[in-house]
């Protein structure tokens, strides 16, 4: 008898569920909170309340779009975090320079002090977590220039396509 109800409750044991496969963890939910806590880059230019806040509301319209509802972390099917991160300053150069070869006369490369220009990168990361699991089930980003010589309403602009380009990434199977 001892063996029978050791026997069951392993086998109860094994019934309380594996992580969630990953090629159909989307089938079926319904519902999203945002992952409590926030997502620290080291960043100030990308990790304040301007930034996030406008992160949140295209990630959470384009999920939205997508049939999607927002709900209380205890109740979410899924958990979501999206953050900026900006590269540092790069200069472009003719490629061909690095091998030393010379720019030709149709090449013009022009910035301040006659140096070449510099650029900011910037990349959108949004991810999923399981949470029962507590497990990054996605992760998508989206690239972008960043153009700070650019009215506000063009950079809100900005942020809500690539939030849309972001969630346009998920797994459509649903």
């Amino acid at each position: 008898m001892r063996e029978l109800l050791v026997a069951a409750a392993l086998l109860l044991a094994g019934c309380a569920g594996s992580p969630p496969d990953p090629d159909t963890f989307f089938q079926g939910k319904k519902t999203f909170a945002w992952l409590p806590g926030r997502p620290w880059t080291g960043d100030l230019r990308a990790d304040n309340e301007y930034v996030r806040d406008r992160i949140r509301a295209s990630v959470t319209a384009a999920l939205e779009a997508r049939g999607y509802r927002p709900a209380a972390v205890e109740n979410a099917d899924f958990l979501v975090a999206a953050y900026g991160i900006l590269t540092h300053s790069f200069r472009l150069r003719p490629s061909l320079e690095q091998d030393g070869y010379e720019a030709g006369p149709r090449i013009r490369v022009a910035g301040e002090g006659g140096g070449a220009p510099t650029f900011e990168t910037g990349t959108l990361v949004l991810d999923v977590v399981d949470p029962l699991w507590k497990m990054l089930m996605w992760r998508g980003a989206v690239r972008g220039n960043i153009r700070m010589d650019v009215e506000t309403k063009e950079r809100d602009e900005r942020v809500r396509r690539a939030g849309a380009k972001a969630v346009d990434l998920l797994p459509s199977d649903r």
